[in-house]
């Protein structure tokens, strides 16, 4: 099969998990989409049971950010220079409450 998408998560604890995704967008189609959104999330917060996902996206990509936001993260605040070549990183968050509203949650 085709790629379509990863999740890496890192940096568990009991409140935050970090989340990385990239997707091949050209490939997805909408319930796959869904489909990937309910597994990572629903883990996330019905199975772990975590406080909250952070997403972070460099400043300069602007699709990255379309997309966190479409999954329903919340912008937090901008690392300054937290990148290579002294650029900034947009920090996004993410909560249980949030996921569960979502229209994409199939609980």
């Amino acid at each position: 099969g085709d790629f379509v998408c990863v999740a890496v998560l890192t940096n568990f604890s009991a409140q935050n998990v970090d989340v990385n995704i990239v997707m091949e967008s050209s490939k997805m189609r909408p319930v796959g989409t869904v489909e990937m959104y309910n597994g990572v999330f629903g883990f996330l917060f019905d199975g772990l049971m975590v406080s909250r996902v952070t997403g972070l996206s460099k400043a300069s990509n602007k699709k990255a950010h379309k997309a966190i936001e479409k999954f329903g993260f919340k912008l937090e605040g901008v690392m300054r220079k937290a990148m290579p070549n002294n650029e900034d990183m947009m920090v996004y968050g993410f909560l249980p409450e949030e996921y569960h509203q979502h229209n994409w949650y199939r609980g």
